[in-house]
């Protein structure tokens, strides 16, 4: 276990959210740090597709919004005694134009 946690709130993201995470793998970013998915109660296969990569997910039984699901990461860095958290935003400047 790392000491740094990369949060990403997810709510219906299946179409994007395995794409990103097997591109963090390819960067070997599990290495540094770990990556925790926070799925916001989403209606589709968000969830499931994050463990299927074998990354962490952690998800809400309500959708709660943005908020609650950063406070579910923080709440989980807290008891993982980890010193550093921050969350990843896609934007459109961080997606390849592939």
């Amino acid at each position: 276990m790392n000491n740094i946690l990369l949060m990403i709130p997810a709510y219906n993201e299946a179409e994007n959210i395995g794409d990103l995470l097997l591109d963090m793998k390819k960067m070997g970013l599990e290495a540094y740090m770990d990556v925790l998915v926070i799925d916001d109660c989403s209606a589709d296969s968000t969830s499931k597709i994050v463990e299927e990569t074998g990354f962490k997910v952690i998800r809400q039984v309500f959708n709660m919004g943005y908020g609650a699901a950063l406070q579910t990461a923080y709440k989980y860095a807290v008891e993982k005694n980890m010193l550093i958290c921050f969350r990843w935003m896609r934007t459109a400047s961080t997606i390849s134009a592939t």
